[in-house]
């Protein structure tokens, strides 16, 4: 490869030795033609491979090489415009035929480079790909966790090494707050519930005990009513009209209290969706605060602060806790 490019650095030093500073040889598109065929016959001689690290040097080399050899060239046509007018369309027509092949002879000696760097961009983006951390579940987060955790920053990330440990690091610190807020989630969620459930127990308790008492008070009153009906027959029509009120009074308040347990439900699942957000939010905040800290007093980066965070949920320091 070193004799490659001490070819294609001797074609361009001639070049420049032999014209001295003209622009003669566009006048000799034959002498143009065999310097462009032999940059073109020395890139087949570029490495195919991206394995190993001198191969993509080289290849990165050569195509910067035939990048500086196109732009040597096409200033010396942008010479020759100035200097013959007349000549211009001609001129153009051979800078941008220079232009297209040597751009498409680099993009060809460069592509299993660049295809080789792309795969490498294509692993760091996967790493904040794995889940949705708005939906998923417990089990799809810790799963995603694992997965964030068993990836080794080696050296096949080349030159995006520091990149990817970046990518892993927020990613693992928006999984971890995703985790810890959907338990604390699924935990007010299950307190709601229970407390709705006594909630409805204890009014169902109520609603019978009150309908049994307005049973028995019920019964009690026709049984006073029918001992004193031969005697007070005014007085036991009175009673018959008092239990058939008190009966449409007690159906009344039944359905009452069946509207109030439905609304006492809505409420209860209307306040602890707000719990939630409300919970959600403070989290959100107090890590937020503990960052700004972190870096403000201890001078720590943001990387260094959301990884002492992180460390600190995780119960990695003892003794060490954040209060929500």
């Amino acid at each position: 490869m070193e004799n490659i490019e001490r070819n294609i650095e001797t074609e361009t030093a001639n070049i420049q030795v032999l014209e001295k500073g003209t622009v003669a040889i566009f006048k000799e598109p034959d002498r143009l033609e065999l310097v462009l065929r032999s940059i073109g016959e020395q890139a087949r001689n570029v490495p195919k491979t991206v394995e190993l690290a001198k191969d993509r040097k080289v290849i990165a080399s050569f195509a910067a090489n035939i990048a500086k050899s196109k732009v040597y060239l096409d200033n010396l046509g942008k010479e020759y415009v100035s200097d013959l007018k007349h000549q211009a369309g001609k001129i153009d027509k051979i800078r941008r035929n220079i232009r297209t092949r040597l751009d498409d002879l680099k993009e060809e000696v460069r592509k299993p480079l660049t295809e080789w760097e792309q795969k490498i961009r294509d692993r760091i983006s996967d790493f904040t790909a794995g889940v949705d951390l708005q939906t998923a579940n417990i089990a799809n987060l810790e799963e995603y966790m694992q997965y964030l955790n068993s990836i080794v920053i080696d050296s096949s990330f080349d030159k995006y090494a520091q990149q990817a440990k970046e990518a892993k690091a927020t990613a693992i610190v928006n999984a971890n707050a995703a985790i810890v807020n959907t338990k604390i989630a699924l935990k007010i969620a299950e307190e709601a519930k229970a407390k709705q459930q006594q909630e409805i127990k204890d009014a169902e308790e109520r609603v019978k005990k009150e309908a049994e008492e307005k049973i028995k008070a019920e019964a009690e009153r026709r049984a006073f009513a029918e001992t004193r009906a031969k005697k007070l027959e005014a007085d036991a029509e009175k009673a018959a009209k008092l239990a058939e009120f008190v009966k449409r009074k007690a159906v009344e308040l039944a359905k009452k209290q069946e509207q109030e347990k439905i609304e006492a439900k809505l409420q209860a699942k209307k306040n602890a969706e707000k719990e939630r957000a409300a919970n959600f939010e403070h989290v959100t905040q107090v890590n937020r605060g503990a960052l700004v800290a972190l870096m403000d007093v201890l001078k720590m980066d943001k990387k260094q602060a959301k990884a002492v965070i992180v460390a600190i949920v995780q119960e990695k320091i003892p003794n060490v806790t954040i209060n929500y």
